[in-house]
């Protein structure tokens, strides 16, 4: 962002009780190690931590003013203050206020699960034709949100939001901050449910995205979820559903080819007929993101030859479906970023459409945030993996029961081993269990900590080819 320190003042709702007003603020950071020059520090307040502590770290790394909890005593005199009542409300106020003089349109984006993809997707077909601001890393709630957005240059036309949620309320939050002009949710999931009980209050979440839009605005909704048919009729502007229904309005039309390099497909659009897609990465289920996506992008009038080329050069980040070829010719799949039921059946079924003459590993890390039903969707988990793979590594303590599972009435031809954490399964060597494996897939939830696998499996053969 570009301000003086009176506007950011004046923006957040502050007083500004130190230093000139006419200050430069060009950064706003909440960590005191990532500081650049004429950066503002907002100190945030936390169960476990108090960003206040580390204020003057901030200041001696650069930082030129400080937000400061009014409540809070002050035990040094730093060389600019704004005094605030709450220093999170006041990071988004402060995202609102940059967010309105730049004067971008929002695209919001949320669902269980490719909320990423289809922000790349997204934000590559529609920067053929705009200057657009997207997501990076997952800076997709209360906080991370807010900071995407101070780092919006004027003349930012588009700007391209995910946004994540752990509880009711918070995609309310968000949307009070970005005010969403077109609004996608994917696909409503498991994740989560653990805080909120079911796959309707999930849905219930996910469409708070919807509330505070108008006539004028777009929902682009998963065409073959029922649980957001209610909020589609009740949507006040237009809604367009994408999937593989009949009825949806951009429809996947046949899978040509799904596997880990590459994803081709024909899709059709209600508006513009067929064409041909090609993704270079792999996913089926990426298939329909990418609908979601060229409807953003139709959304703002770009065609479908232009969608088509774009969508070709995306890359998906670390840790997604990243596809790495061993220096022994072997596969690794590492999509250890995170997992959900949804999204780890998926790949299991890339691993059943692989032919392999060798043998085909998963290294399988336990989905966190699952409630009641953890054991039940970890036993479901481990029941396909069975059917499709040789070697299976199940790391964390929720995957213990469906192991024992496993061992009991799983194939005899299947190896199968458990370890109650990464530490656990370093400390063994879990490579070894991959060493006669062509194909191997990593698939957990982010918290597990199986990029740590990862690294020792490609150190194991010897490094990426």
């Amino acid at each position: 962002m570009h301000a003086t320190l009176e506007e950011v003042a004046e923006m957040v709702g502050g007083q500004l009780v130190m230093g000139e007003g006419r200050q430069p603020i060009d950064a706003v950071t909440t960590d005191s190690r990532n500081v650049a020059p004429n950066s503002l520090f907002v100190p945030l307040l936390g169960p476990r931590f108090d960003g206040h502590q580390f204020a003057q770290q901030a200041l001696l790394a650069g930082a030129v003013a400080v937000l400061w909890d009014r409540s809070l005593p002050l035990p040094f005199t730093p060389p600019a203050l704004i005094q605030v009542e709450d220093a999170l409300a006041a990071l988004g106020r402060l995202a609102k206020a940059w967010l309105a003089r730049v004067g971008a349109t929002v695209v919001g984006i949320t669902g269980s699960n490719g909320k990423t993809t289809t922000k790349e997707l997204a934000a590559a077909a529609l920067s053929t034709r705009y200057r657009v601001a997207r997501t990076q890393g997952n800076y997709n709630n209360v906080i991370g949100l807010p900071l995407t957005v101070l780092q919006m240059e004027p003349g930012t036309q588009i700007a391209v939001l995910e946004m994540g949620m752990n509880h009711a309320g918070e995609i309310r939050a968000l949307t009070a901050i970005a005010a969403p002009h077109v609004a996608v949710i994917t696909l409503i999931g498991e994740a989560h449910i653990e805080n909120l009980g079911s796959r309707e209050a999930i849905a219930a979440a996910k469409a708070e995205i919807l509330e505070r839009m108008g006539s004028a605005d777009i929902a682009l909704l998963n065409g073959d979820e029922p649980l957001l048919l209610p909020y589609a009729k009740r949507f006040p502007g237009t809604v367009r559903t994408f999937g593989k229904g009949e009825t949806c309005d951009y429809r996947l039309v046949r899978l040509l080819t799904g596997d880990w390099e590459r994803t081709y497909f024909l899709g059709w659009s209600r508006t513009s007929g067929e064409h041909a897609f090609e993704l270079a990465f792999g996913g089926r289920h990426n298939a329909i993101n990418a609908l979601a996506a060229w409807g953003v992008a139709e959304s703002f009038g770009i065609d479908a030859r232009e969608v088509a080329e774009a969508f070709a050069q995306v890359r998906l980040p670390d840790g997604r479906l990243q596809r790495r070829v061993l220096a022994d010719g072997s596969t690794l799949i590492d999509d250890t970023y995170n997992a959900s039921p949804t999204s780890t059946l998926a790949a299991l079924e890339m691993v059943a459409d692989t032919t392999s003459s060798q043998h085909k590993g998963l290294l399988l890390g336990e989905m966190r945030e699952l409630g009641q039903q953890a054991s039940l969707y970890h036993r479901q988990v481990a029941q396909r993996a069975a059917q499709v793979a040789d070697r299976i590594v199940f790391v964390g303590p929720l995957f213990e029961e469906a192991w024992q599972d496993c061992q009991r009435h799983g194939p005899s031809s299947v190896r199968f081993c458990w370890y109650l954490d990464i530490a656990a399964a370093l400390d063994d060597h879990v490579e070894r269990w991959f060493s006669d494996c062509s194909l191997i897939l990593a698939k957990g939830s982010h918290a597990v900590g199986l990029s740590a696998a990862v690294k020792a499996i490609i150190g194991a053969r010897g490094g990426l080819r």
